[in-house]
C-alpha cells in the first residue's frame, strides 16, 4: 500500500527538478537513456507527468536484467539500446558508477542531483544553456 501511496504521489507531482526537465527538453540532437534498477511501473508515469519521457531514446528498467547495478549488465543493455559503445553517463549512486566504468562509459558523478543540469551543460561544452 505505501509503494502504491508513493507511485501515485510521485506521478501527480514529480520529484524532477524545473531546471532538469528544461535541460532534457533541450538535448533533441543527442541520444538519452536512462538506466535504473527501480521497476518500470514506479519510474515511467513520473517521466510522463513531468512531460519528459520521450526524451529518452532507451530505458532499461530493474526487471529488465537479471544482475543489477554495481553489473556492468543494465549499462552494456543501454548501450545495447541506444547502438553505443561508449559516451557520458551521468550517476549519482557508487553502484551506478561502478556499472557504467565496467561497461565502458564515462562517468560523470552528480553528487547533487539539483546540479545535474549544469553538470551536463558542462561536460557537453554548452555554456550558453547554463541554468542557474
Amino acid at each position: 500500500l505505501r509503494k502504491e501511496i508513493m507511485r501515485e504521489l510521485c506521478a501527480s507531482e514529480p520529484p524532477i527538478y524545473q531546471e532538469t526537465i528544461k535541460m532534457l527538453l533541450s538535448l533533441k540532437d543527442y541520444k538519452l537513456g536512462v538506466v535504473t534498477s527501480s521497476a518500470r511501473s514506479d519510474v515511467e508515469p513520473v517521466l510522463h507527468s513531468a512531460g519528459i519521457l520521450q526524451c529518452f531514446d532507451a530505458l532499461v528498467f530493474g526487471e529488465h536484467v537479471e544482475r543489477h547495478k554495481p553489473a556492468a549488465d543494465p549499462y552494456l543493455l543501454i548501450g545495447i539500446k541506444l547502438g553505443i559503445k561508449t559516451g557520458p553517463v551521468f550517476e549519482d549512486s557508487e553502484a551506478g558508477i561502478v556499472s557504467a566504468k565496467e561497461a565502458g562509459f564515462t562517468v560523470i558523478p552528480v553528487a547533487d542531483p539539483q546540479q545535474l543540469s549544469s553538470i551536463v551543460y558542462q561536460a557537453l561544452g554548452d555554456t550558453n544553456h547554463l541554468l542557474c
